[in-house]
């Protein structure tokens, strides 16, 4: 659920603002943007996969989290190429065949280790659905955010300053929009905790805000 909250939003985010994030690091480059739009996307699954193998082996499962790790990456590497070719033959860049290859082996990895998981422990991933859904009101009020900002801010994507500014005040704008509905929905409560992020909001206020009383779903 904490994977989902907060990376699959910075992730969007990030994916947003690939432009000017790429140019404040490495200069303008239109290719080199479009890359880093599409391929954090496989850091989402980096980093999902990652969560399920530590389950796995604070559980034993050392054999499991071994074959579902072998089994993503011989079919990331069988697919690889054959996709490269493919995206390219249909008129799109071959570098998102290797990024879809990427994500289809750590999407296998996820997917097996997680019906393992519901087998033979039982797991019931009805919570994560839910929150998963849930989430997908704020995200969406971000992208909304992030899509307005695009008409109303002057972005060049050549000069670093403009990227830098234009970086600040879309992060800082659709980040808050993400926070602040993820609160009132109470999305951040559920998933920290009342007292933990009680104790997070008087740090960042000074101890000038209060968490009220929410309903609990």
């Amino acid at each position: 659920e904490m994977i989902v909250v907060i990376a699959l939003p910075l992730t969007i985010g990030i994916s947003f603002l690939a432009e000017p994030i790429w140019t404040i690091f490495y200069g303008y480059s239109a290719v080199g943007s479009s890359v880093l739009r599409f391929s954090i996307y496989t850091a989402l699954f980096n980093t999902l996969y990652l969560a399920i193998i530590a389950i796995l082996q604070g559980l034993n499962k050392f054999k499991v989290a071994y074959i579902t790790g072998i089994g993503g990456f011989f079919l990331n590497a069988l697919l690889d190429v054959p996709l490269m070719m493919l995206f390219h033959k249909i008129g799109l860049p071959a570098y998102l065949g290797a990024i879809s290859a990427t994500v289809i082996g750590y999407s296998f990895s996820v997917i097996f280790s997680l019906k393992h998981l519901k087998d033979k422990h039982n797991v019931s991933y009805k919570p994560a659905i839910k929150v998963s859904v849930i989430t997908l009101i704020p995200i969406t009020c971000m992208i909304l955010v992030l899509l307005g900002l695009n008409i109303f801010v002057p972005f060049d994507a050549q000069n670093k300053l403009s990227s830098l500014l234009t970086l600040i005040i879309k992060s800082t704008l659709g980040g808050g929009v993400y926070l602040f509905i993820s609160y009132k929905i109470g999305l951040l409560e559920r998933i920290f905790g009342k007292s933990n992020l009680e104790r997070i909001l008087r740090k960042v206020t000074f101890n000038k805000f209060e968490i009220g009383n929410q309903n609990e779903d």
